[in-house]
């Protein structure tokens, strides 16, 4: 199974902030619609129990503006629920519908460029994550970190964003959940100095990949 066939899969499994947009959209009824009376084989495994509400202009643009919200590009969001519309506009779907839709439809976007991470045989491969603040460094480090522990290779993490707690903190239950390490410094020290301490510790230890989380970057910021 393809990479974005399993992201297509597990996508939205999580209670995130989008998953629960989609949620609130359709537990929104807009206008009242008919009554429904489900038939036999529908009450016996509980139709009418999942809310579904009728995909309509009102609920696309909601869509569109929760995909905005959620750090999708406009000119994508549109064309994402232009897409998800083909063939369901009118019809009644339920939130769990829509996460699947919309899934597969961000995994039909990304999957014809979608590179894997080579891993060559200098040890370790070094991999700085920079960003914007806000955009998933940590999180995808954590997801990486697991990916490729998986698949065999040894792997340390640096908690390179000495500046927020809350980052060394993610990484250290990612690098539990994944089996690897994850080497921090005292909050707002050096982060260069942790880098090279965690170089050091890789190739130590003969690790595959060295991963680096850093501070985020603000978008309006000077460079």
């Amino acid at each position: 199974m393809s990479f974005f066939k399993k992201l297509r899969d597990r996508m939205f499994r999580s209670s995130d902030k989008l998953g629960e947009g989609l949620d609130a959209l359709v537990a929104d009824p807009g206008p009242a619609p008919e009554p429904e009376t489900p038939g036999l084989i529908g009450r016996m495994f509980g139709a009418g129990d999942d809310p579904r509400r009728v995909l309509d202009d009102a609920l696309l643009e909601n869509l569109e503006d929760l995909l905005i919200r959620s750090d999708m590009g406009a000119d994508t969001a549109v064309r994402v629920t232009a897409n998800i519309a083909e063939g369901r506009f009118g019809k009644r779907i339920s939130s769990a519908e829509l996460r699947t839709a919309l899934a597969a439809e961000i995994a039909r976007i990304m999957e014809p460029v979608a590179r894997p991470l080579p891993i060559f045989g200098h040890k370790p491969q070094v991999v700085l994550v920079v960003g914007v603040n806000g955009s998933g460094k940590t999180t995808t480090i954590g997801k990486l970190a697991s990916q490729f522990k998986a698949a065999g290779k040894s792997v340390v993490i640096a908690a390179g964003d000495t500046f927020r707690a809350a980052a060394v903190e993610q990484l250290q239950v990612w690098g539990q959940r994944a089996g690897v390490p994850v080497l921090t410094a005292p909050e707002g020290s050096d982060p260069a100095s942790l880098a090279f301490d965690a170089l050091t510790r890789a190739r130590a230890d003969g690790a595959d990949l060295l991963l680096i989380d850093t501070a985020g970057r603000c978008r309006t910021a000077p460079t």
